[in-house]
């Protein structure tokens, strides 16, 4: 059952994406609780206008700042998305805009859907080529490359970037997931009057919507946001149903659809969601990108005991740590000055804090958060008692 707050952001929510008026009783039952809910999910700004726009701008007052932070975010992500547009299509690399970059179009207003960076997907044959683009033409300052991207800082306003080469891996479990996005490229066309630019068909972005999400939920949680997005995309209507459920079909995901397609509309339309009042709990109560306490409660499970995680956590798989210090790719004998660097790192003054937070998020793991995680994972088929994807550092 959901909590008087988690019902008001969810009627405020509604309000904004589809205009259905607030009851005449509505009113804010803890207002300091409802805006920590709404900034954990990256929402505060969404309450901020829906209040505003019924006329209560003094309760909206305290996320006026989340509100204009949103706005100067989103048009910050457009002005960058469009420098790499002109760069890339000049360049004629074949790149298709992933996630928010897409989403927001579908949207009442663009600033209404925030993100953290923007995402591209290009052909692994040409990361090498855009990455040197990109610094050199726009001056990025690259990052980490991870087994799935290349990170990347802009120098104007420090907006990040990740270009990826792939969608999926095979470290990121779900194979039936794995062998569907392979063929991301075949269901990929150009974008209206573009060379470079693509576009994936609706039932692949569609696909791939649900599969990202799902690595955030074995991570313990991804938030409404991902939700709100499944409602928008399916008001579209433009999907070919047996194509799009051949997709689900092959990738193993038509459970979580079903699960996510009805807690969603449960939100916009106010009807019920007979059946998966779990699973909305899961997500309502979990992070925006993962919950630490359920990821390492899952961990646990996989592992065997906190001790395995731990030494996981403590001794990173050479490939994670080839992430954080490409220079050992090549020289497999640096691998123990990398470790070493590596605990220099989260043993500093500035990062102990965290470093100590974590490991008491360990150390104080139930068993019940993992049986209730892997419980609702069950559920919705995703759970893997090895292989789910692990937590960036």
């Amino acid at each position: 059952m959901r909590t008087p707050v988690q019902e008001e952001l969810i009627t405020l929510l509604r309000f904004e994406l589809t205009g259905a008026p607030l009851p005449e009783d509505f009113r804010l039952s803890d207002p300091a609780a409802l805006f920590r809910l709404a900034r954990r999910f990256d929402l505060a700004h969404l309450v901020y206008d829906a209040l505003r726009r019924n006329g209560r701008e003094s309760e909206a007052q305290p996320a006026s700042a989340d509100y204009f932070r949103a706005v100067w975010r989103v048009e910050q992500l457009s002005f960058e998305l469009k420098q790499l547009r002109s760069v890339l299509e000049e360049a004629e690399i074949p790149f298709l805009p992933l996630k928010g970059s897409v989403m927001r179009t579908q949207y009442p207003a663009p600033w209404m859907r925030t993100s953290s960076d923007i995402d591209l997907l290009v052909r692994p044959e040409d990361l090498e080529r855009t990455s040197r683009l990109l610094e050199e033409h726009l001056s990025y300052h690259a990052g980490i490359l991870y087994g799935q991207h290349q990170g990347f800082s802009a120098p104007e306003n420090g907006m990040h970037i990740e270009v990826h080469h792939t969608l999926w891996t095979k470290a990121n479990g779900l194979p039936d997931v794995f062998r569907v996005l392979e063929r991301v490229w075949e269901e990929a066309r150009p974008a209206e009057g573009c060379r470079a630019e693509h576009v994936l068909s609706p039932e692949m972005f569609t696909f791939y919507h649900l599969a990202h999400l799902s690595k955030h939920l074995r991570n313990g949680g991804c938030g409404p946001r991902p939700l709100l997005d499944l409602w928008l995309l399916e008001r579209r209507g433009d999907r070919d149903p047996e194509k799009f459920r051949a997709l689900l079909s092959e990738g193993g995901l038509e459970t979580l659809y079903e699960a996510l397609r009805c807690v969603s509309e449960s939100w916009m339309t106010g009807s019920s969601c007979a059946g998966w009042e779990e699973t909305e709990q899961y997500i309502l109560t979990g992070g925006l990108y993962g919950d630490l306490t359920r990821s390492d409660a899952l961990g646990i499970e996989k592992r065997g005991s906190k001790l395995k995680l731990l030494s996981r956590k403590v001794f990173l798989p050479r490939e994670q740590l080839a992430a954080l210090y490409p220079e050992i790719k090549d020289r497999a004998w640096l691998t123990p000055v990398a470790h070493m660097k590596r605990w220099g790192r989260l043993l500093k003054p500035s990062n102990l804090a965290s470093t100590r937070r974590k490991t008491r998020s360990v150390l104080n793991s139930k068993k019940e958060t993992a049986e209730e995680a892997v419980s609702q994972l069950e559920r919705l088929g995703l759970w893997e008692p090895s292989g789910s994807p692990e937590a960036k550092e």
